[in-house]
């Protein structure tokens, strides 16, 4: 099966050369996030397959994108091959950073994870898109605001706050929410990238990955992390720092200190 379009640096229409496009970007955001190529996409193996659906198999560290989805049809269906695959790609990347088989899938890790994931996937196309279609689809990515997760024959709107966390309370059938409450990852990150820059929240993002992503990471302590993280490479009461504070605050997540 076929999309309509590409990356149009790459030149092909198959899912395979978007699969190759992406590895290609995901291997250079390793580089801004500060993860050495052997840890990051240069290892990542992806596979076209029928169906709609999309995962990546920790057990055979190889990621299965389903070209049957909507998202990977139509004229932006290329952008959507992308942004999956960056995505599956991220999962890979965490189970480099966590050790096998990487963040589990459910509760607060899981929600942690699947930020994560859709975080660099966004960022990723937004920062080193090679066209402003591409660009402009990675900042639509990140940015929850809009975006449905789809649970079984649900469309539900992403969690932006700790709040709605709270409130909606877990998803049995969602791994205790992780697709639906991975937003409030996604909402901080996006708010940081607005404030700083995409270069500097990927940096904090690789710096708190490599130094205190853990198996047991959930929000607080993933919030905590990037603190620390912006505190190491900017310094304690920095801009970046505050700004990391400010975006974890508008999330309804208030770091101490």
């Amino acid at each position: 099966m076929q999309v309509t379009r590409i990356d149009r640096g790459h030149g092909t229409t198959t899912p395979e050369g978007v699969i190759a496009s992406a590895i290609g970007l995901g291997t250079r955001v390793s580089d801004v996030l500060g993860i050495v190529s052997g840890d990051g996409f240069a290892r990542f193996r992806a596979v076209p397959v029928s169906g709609k659906d999309s995962f990546y198999d920790a057990l055979r560290g190889v990621a299965m994108i389903g070209v049957g989805a909507p998202s990977h049809q139509g004229a932006d269906g290329d952008l959507g091959m992308l942004e999956t695959t960056l995505h599956e790609g991220t999962h890979h990347l965490i189970r480099r950073q966590t050790g096998w088989p990487g963040l589990p899938a459910g509760g607060q890790p899981g929600i942690v994870g699947e930020g994560l994931a859709q975080v660099i996937a966004g960022a990723t196309m937004a920062l080193l898109g090679p066209d402003e279609r591409t660009r402009t689809r990675g900042w639509a990515a990140l940015d929850p605001r809009g975006q449905f997760a789809t649970i079984g024959r649900k469309r539900l709107p992403l969690s932006l706050s700790m709040q709605e966390l709270h409130t909606r309370g877990p998803l049995l059938n969602d791994g205790g929410g992780v697709h639906v409450h991975g937003g409030i990852v996604q909402n901080a990150h996006y708010h940081l990238a607005r404030a700083s820059s995409l270069d500097t929240m990927l940096r904090i993002t690789g710096e708190a990955m490599r130094g205190e992503l853990r198996r047991s990471t959930g929000l607080r302590h993933w919030a905590t992390s990037t603190l620390s993280a912006a505190e190491r490479l900017y310094g304690v009461g920095s801009t970046e720092a505050t700004q990391v504070r400010d975006a974890w605050s508008a999330v309804q997540l208030q770091l101490a200190g």
